[in-house]
């Protein structure tokens, strides 16, 4: 999982703190690990019609618990954060990656192959568009992703794959027909918010200035993933 457009282009250097958690995600449950998870209409109206019912109130409580850890005291958000609900219901806890890209355990990846992941939830780092990178949604796609969702203070967009199953062996094809969105991102930035002049990608302030501008004309751009994503039979939403 990995940012549009990294505000710092650093790694860290320590690797991701996976700790695999308890099965205390229970449907009936209030609770995540000592969290309250209970949820309101509002946020049920903003996931209901693009998540499955079978999976809305698992998925409403597991948001919470995410919100929840990121908005923790002492939590860095300049990097990318995650947690994931297993196909057994299992809850990997809250844990962090490198500064502009998190990853899926491997052994969570294969199981993925083998059978499905019931969501996947990551942060994009503070100040950048929360819209879900091509590598974001080609891992979906590779590792059964039902539900994945990438957030941060400016909104979250919801990924729903229908044919987890069949998409599994179209993953580089998904890649390929998204990665062009973040292309004309970039190329719409330079002509008509930067002069024509090519971004400098060792600049804050120019990158600063492009995930504002792709921020403020996110709905074009959902609209262009929503019809290339229809397609493979996955469906999109984006919710401030």
């Amino acid at each position: 999982m990995e940012s549009l457009f990294s505000l710092d282009n650093n790694h860290l250097d320590e690797d991701d703190n996976i700790v695999f958690g308890s099965n205390e995600s229970k449907e009936a449950s209030e609770v995540f690990f000592g969290i309250d998870v209970s949820y309101s209409k509002k946020l049920m109206k903003k996931f209901d019609g693009i998540v499955k019912k079978k999976y809305l109130d698992s998925t409403l409580k597991h948001f919470q618990y995410f919100k929840s850890k990121l908005n923790s005291k002492g939590v860095n958000k300049d990097i990318e954060h995650c947690s994931i609900r297993r196909a057994n219901g299992e809850i990997i806890e809250f844990y962090h990656g490198k500064r502009r890209e998190v990853r899926i355990h491997p052994d969570i990846e294969e199981e993925g192959r083998q059978t499905y992941i019931d969501t996947v939830i990551h942060s994009h780092p503070e100040g950048t568009v929360p819209i879900s990178s091509a590598a974001d949604i080609s891992k979906y796609a590779e590792c059964g992703v039902i539900n994945g969702i990438s957030h941060n203070e400016l909104g979250t967009m919801i990924i729903t794959n229908n044919d987890y199953e069949g998409n599994k062996s179209k993953y580089e094809e998904i890649e390929e027909k998204i990665a062009p969105i973040r292309e004309q991102m970039i190329d719409d930035f330079t002509v008509h918010a930067n002069n024509g002049v090519p971004i400098d990608w060792d600049n804050k302030e120019d990158v600063r200035r492009l995930n504002e501008y792709v921020d403020k004309n996110s709905r074009k751009y959902v609209l262009q993933y929503k019809k290339v994503l229809k397609q493979y039979n996955m469906d999109v939403k984006f919710n401030r």
